[in-house]
């Protein structure tokens, strides 16, 4: 992940373990790293909100570690339960290319299980933006088709604040009186409920993550510098390497360190 011209850290392996200490980490409902490579699974390493996968889904490479690809007409990831379920405040992050042109189709990246005017639907109907749709109110988030985005979505039934940042920036901040989440049953992702529409998507998506809080401006820019400051400290994670050259045209190169406890780490590049 290239922030600012310099390489950041690369996404965790599977078993790097969120250090629940770290501030990053408070309030934190879900985080689906979609890094398993393999299987008809992701699994959440924060809650019990874990996605299995039918149809057209498939694993890929980034220059960031792995992530998944819906084919746009079948692919769809459910989850029993949903982090938003009863929520009065949140912040969702996903990392997503969203693919352009008038002919791709656009669909749910985090939807639930009831219809557009009762549920929360965060993805896309149009091409260059994302929708941020809580009950009657839709607000779209312009980005930038076929390249990768970190967007930020939140709410707080306290103050009736709804807002959005793509790569840090923030792009809005408006009024919405939803109040508090419904009970949600479902998570999907891919392609929408029967109840919400049957939206589908054929983007990518390298992670997405759930708080139960409204994070603050400086919070949501720290996760887009560093979005993997939770797997902290530092000596004690495992990352994912990717093969190559890195994405800016530098050398990744391989590392080894002893973490905590003799545990030895290695990183290959």
């Amino acid at each position: 992940m290239i922030r600012n011209g310099s390489t950041s850290l690369w996404k965790p392996r599977v078993g790097a373990q969120i250090d629940r200490s770290h501030p990053a980490a408070q309030g934190l409902l879900a985080c689906w790293l979609f890094n398993e490579n393999s299987g008809a699974a992701s699994y959440d390493l924060a809650g019990s909100y874990h996605y299995a996968f039918t149809g057209g889904v498939s694993r890929i490479a980034t220059p960031t570690g792995p992530a998944i690809k819906f084919d746009g007409t079948s692919g769809q990831g459910i989850a029993s339960g949903h982090p938003l379920a009863n929520a009065t405040a949140f912040t969702v992050i996903i990392y997503v290319l969203q693919k352009g042109g008038p002919a791709a189709p656009y669909g749910p990246y985090i939807g639930s299980d009831q219809n557009f005017n009762t549920g929360v639907y965060i993805g896309s109907d149009f091409v260059g933006t994302m929708q941020f749709n809580l009950g009657t109110v839709n607000n779209a988030l312009n980005i930038t088709d076929n390249q990768w985005n970190h967007c930020a979505f939140q709410y707080s039934a306290s103050t009736q604040k709804k807002a959005a940042y793509v790569n840090g920036v923030q792009a809005y901040s408006v009024t919405n009186t939803f109040g508090v989440m419904p009970n949600y049953l479902q998570t999907y992702l891919g392609k929408g409920s029967a109840a919400a529409g049957s939206y589908f998507t054929d983007s990518q998506i390298g992670y997405i993550k759930v708080w139960n809080r409204f994070l603050s401006p400086t919070e949501i820019v720290s996760d887009y510098a560093a979005p993997w400051a939770m797997f902290a400290p530092a000596n004690d994670r495992r990352f994912l390497r990717v093969a190559s050259s890195a994405p800016d045209g530098g050398v990744s190169v391989g590392s080894l360190a002893i973490g905590g406890g003799g545990r030895l780490s290695v990183g290959i590049g």
